[in-house]
C-alpha cells in the first residue's frame, strides 16, 4: 500500500557542534521583538560520543543498498541490511507491507521492552574525515518511542570513530528525518543505523533511507541573481517551524477570446505569449480548433498590455475563401522564441512545431514571427506531440522539451514522459534524453487521490534568476475517457527547478502552482501554461489555458487567462508566527556590500532578520541576531542591517552561512548586491 499523507519537516542538524552552530541562534532581540529560538542537539547512543562537527555541505546520493526496503532475502530479512555485530542488539527489524511511504514495503522496527536494543545497519559508503555528509529517512511511529536514525563512522580497521543521530518525537504521519554531520578525523567508511534504544520501547516504520556524501557540484558563488527556494540547493538546515509553501497565482479574467469564425477553443499550451522589448508589445502565437472544419490552426495576435488583443489580417492562408484572418499556419501551432542576438535578421524568431508528415518536430525561422522558413533538415527531432522550446542563456544554447516514447530498456511505462534535446545553431539537435517523468511520489499521490496514475503531459520552462523554472503539467489519470481521447483525468501545473538542464529537475513540493478551481468554474478540469514568462520589476506573469472539462471529454471549453505572482513568488519558506523559525543556508561567498530579501510578513509583528556564521558555524561578531534589525514590511527588496549598518565589505571574499530567523512571514528569496 502506498500513502502520500506525509509532512516535510525541517532538516535537523544533530551532531554536538552542529546543533549548537546551526540550530541554536545567538541570544538577543531586535528593537522590541522576541528572541530567537532553536532546537537542541541529540546525543549519540550510550557509550558512543558524538564527534564535534561543523555546518554541513550539500550532498548527493552515495548509494546504500536497498534504500526503500523493497528487496527481501530468501530468509525473509531485508536484503542489503545487517544487524549490528554486538550481543546487545537484536534483529527484530523486518520488511512489512503494512504501510509504506513509497513502493510496497517499509522496514518495521519493533523494540518490545525498555531493556532491549534493536539495531539494523546499511551497507558501507566511502567517506573521508572532514567531509560533510547527510542521511535521511521517512519515518512513522506506530506505538511508543520512535526509533533513532544514526550515522556511524568507521576507520580502515573497522573501529567506530564517531556517530551522529536524530531522535524524533512521536510521528503520527510519514515525516522525513534528516541527520547532517562532518565525518571525524580517521573516518574512511560510514553506514546508516536504525536504532531502538535500551531505555525505550516502541514500534516504528522506516522507508526511503538515504546516506549521502559530499556534493562535488556545489558552488558557493552567488551568480549575482536572486536565490529562490524552489529547490534545496542553498538550504543547509531548517527548523520544524519553517515549511515550504507553494503559492497559487492571482488569475485574470479570460483574454485572447475566441471571437473569430475560425476560432473556437483557443489555447496557449505548447504555444507562446511573450513581451518583445524592441517592439514594446506582447506577441502571441496560439492555437485553436475550428468547430467548422475540425482543423487546428496556428494564430498570431498582438497587444500593448497583454489584456486587449489585436488579431491582424495576415493574408497568408485562406479560410472559407478569404485570407483576411490571423492564421499563420494551417498545421499544428508551435512554440516560439524571440532571439534578438542572432546576427542574421532572418532568424530573429525561431519556432518548433509538430507535423505529421514527415512525422516529427520541425524547426522554423522568421524575421518577423509571421513569415516562416522551414529548416532544410526537418524533422530535427523524431516523433511528435506536445513540445516546448527555450533558450539557455547560461550555456548559450537552444533546448527543446518534447514528448517521446520510452525505450524498451528504460523504466517508464507511459508515453507521457518529457525528453530534452539541445542545439547550438537551431539546425542540428542532440538525441532526446529523459528530462522529467513521474516518480514514486507522484504515483503515490495519484493513488491517494483515487487515480490510477500520474504522468507528465508537458514541461514549459524558462530561465529565471540563474536557474530554470519548470511548469510541468501533471496529468492524474482516472480512466479511459471517450474513444480517441487518450485517457481521462485532470491536469494541474506544478513547479520545478533545474540548475543546468543536464541533471534533470527538482520538485521538493508536489503541491499545485496553478491548481484547478472549484467545480463549475472555467478552470475546473485542466490547466496548462504557455512556454514563457513575462517578468518585470514586481511581478511574474504566465499565460495559461484552462478547460472546464477533463482530458477524456470532448464537450469541454477553453479560456486563456494570465497567472500573476509577485516577483520570485512561486515558493516561499514560511513561518506561521507561533514562534520563530530558522533557515540556515549553505556556504555562500560574500560578493556584494549588502544582503537583500524578498519577504512578506503575515503577522503584525512578523518579519525576517539574520545572522552570519563563519566556516565553523560560529556567529561572526557584529552580525548576530541580537545585532540584526528585523525587516518588518512587505517588500520585494528589503536590506538587512546589523546595529544600523548594512555594509558587508569587511567580509568580501569570505564564505559565510546565513541563518535567517523567520517570524510570521514568507521569505521568497535572498541575494547579495
Amino acid at each position: 500500500m502506498m500513502r502520500r499523507f506525509a509532512v516535510r519537516t525541517g532538516i535537523i542538524a544533530v551532531s554536538a557542534a552542529l546543533a549548537a552552530a546551526l540550530v541554536q541562534p545567538a541570544a538577543g532581540t531586535d528593537a522590541g521583538t522576541d528572541a530567537g529560538a532553536g532546537t537542541g542537539a541529540a546525543a549519540a547512543p550510550a557509550g558512543e560520543a558524538a564527534p564535534a562537527g561543523e555546518a554541513p555541505v550539500a550532498a548527493i546520493d552515495a548509494g546504500i543498498d536497498n534504500p526503500g526496503f523493497e528487496d527481501v532475502a530468501a530468509d525473509g530479512t531485508i536484503a542489503g541490511w545487517f544487524p549490528l555485530t554486538s550481543p546487545a542488539c537484536g534483529t527484530t527489524v523486518e520488511p512489512t507491507t503494512e504501510d509504506a511511504y513509497a513502493g510496497e514495503r517499509s522496514a518495521k522496527l519493533t523494540d518490545p521492552t525498555a531493556g532491549g536494543i534493536v539495531c539494523l545497519q546499511s551497507s558501507f559508503v566511502d567517506v573521508l574525515g572532514g567531509q560533510d555528509v547527510r542521511a535521511s529517512a521517512w519515518m512513522r511511529t506506530l506505538s511508543g518511542t520512535t526509533a533513532w536514525l544514526t550515522i556511524r563512522f568507521h576507520d580502515d580497521a573497522g573501529a567506530l570513530v564517531g556517530t551522529a543521530d536524530t531522535r524524533p518525537g512521536t510521528l503520527t504521519e510519514w515525516t522525513e528525518q534528516v541527520v547532517t554531520a562532518k565525518a571525524p578525523t580517521g573516518a574512511t567508511r560510514m553506514r546508516l543505523m536504525l536504532y531502538g534504544g535500551s531505555t525505550t520501547a516502541g514500534v516504528s516504520l522506516i522507508d526511503d533511507a538515504t546516506l549521502t556524501g559530499p556534493r562535488d557540484d556545489y558552488d558557493p558563488t552567488l551568480p549575482g541573481t536572486r536565490e529562490l527556494f524552489v529547490d534545496d540547493y542553498r538550504i543547509a538546515t531548517t527548523s520544524p517551524d519553517v515549511e515550504r509553501i507553494v503559492h497559487p497565482p492571482r488569475r485574470s479574467a479570460p483574454t485572447l477570446i475566441a471571437d473569430k469564425p475560425w476560432e473556437a477553443n483557443n489555447y496557449v499550451y505548447s504555444n507562446t505569449v511573450l513581451y518583445n522589448p524592441d517592439l514594446r508589445k506582447f506577441q502571441a502565437w496560439y492555437g485553436t480548433f475550428s468547430l467548422v472544419d475540425f482543423h487546428n490552426y496556428g494564430l498570431y495576435a498582438e497587444s500593448t498590455d497583454g489584456v486587449r488583443w489585436t488579431k491582424p489580417e495576415l493574408g497568408l492562408h485562406e479560410y472559407q475563401g478569404s485570407t483576411a484572418n490571423n492564421i499563420y499556419s494551417t498545421d499544428a501551432p508551435g512554440t516560439v522564441l524571440y532571439d534578438p542576438a542572432d546576427p542574421d535578421p532572418a532568424r530573429r524568431y525561431k519556432m518548433l512545431a509538430f507535423k505529421p508528415n514527415p512525422r516529427g518536430y520541425h524547426a522554423y525561422t522568421s524575421p518577423d514571427g509571421i513569415h516562416w522558413t522551414p529548416n532544410a533538415a526537418n524533422p530535427v527531432i523524431p516523433n511528435g506531440d506536445v513540445q516546448n522550446l527555450g533558450y539557455d542563456p547560461y550555456e548559450q544554447r537552444y533546448y527543446a522539451i518534447t514528448k517521446q516514447p520510452m525505450p524498451p530498456n528504460q523504466q517508464g511505462a507511459e508515453n507521457r514522459v518529457q525528453f530534452i534535446s539541445f542545439s547550438d545553431d537551431f539546425v542540428t539537435f542532440t538525441a532526446p534524453v529523459v528530462s522529467l517523468e513521474a516518480d514514486v511520489r507522484d504515483k503515490a499521490q495519484a493513488t491517494a487521490n483515487g487515480a490510477s496514475d500520474m504522468q507528465v503531459y508537458g514541461l514549459p520552462s524558462f530561465a529565471y534568476e540563474g536557474i530554470f523554472i519548470g511548469l510541468p503539467a501533471m496529468y492524474e489519470v482516472t480512466g479511459t475517457g471517450v474513444p480517441g481521447s487518450g485517457g481521462d483525468g485532470t491536469i494541474e501545473v506544478q513547479v520545478a527547478a533545474s540548475r543546468d538542464l543536464d541533471s534533470g529537475w527538482n520538485r521538493p513540493s508536489r503541491d499545485p502552482l496553478i491548481p484547478l478551481t472549484s467545480a463549475g468554474d472555467r478552470d475546473d478540469g485542466m490547466v496548462m501554461a504557455s512556454s514563457q514568462a513575462v517578468v518585470d520589476d514586481s511581478t511574474v506573469r504566465v499565460f495559461y489555458t484552462g478547460w472546464d472539462g477533463t482530458h477524456g471529454t470532448f464537450d469541454r471549453r477553453t479560456t486563456t487567462s494570465i497567472a500573476t505572482w509577485r516577483r520570485d513568488g512561486f515558493v516561499s519558506m514560511s513561518n506561521a508566527g507561533d514562534r520563530p523559525g530558522l533557515l540556515t543556508t549553505m556556504p555562500v561567498t560574500v560578493d556584494g556590500s549588502s544582503l537583500h530579501v524578498n519577504v512578506a510578513p503575515s503577522a503584525r509583528k512578523g518579519g525576517v532578520r539574520a545572522e552570519l556564521l563563519d566556516e565553523t558555524g560560529a556567529v561572526i561578531p557584529g552580525y548576530s541576531l541580537a545585532d540584526s534589525v528585523r525587516v518588518r514590511k512587505d517588500t520585494l527588496d528589503g536590506v538587512l542591517a546589523w546595529s544600523g549598518k548594512r555594509d558587508l565589505s569587511a567580509l568580501q571574499g569570505q564564505e559565510v552561512r546565513i541563518r535567517f530567523e523567520i517570524t510570521g512571514a514568507d521569505l521568497y528569496s535572498f541575494w547579495l548586491r
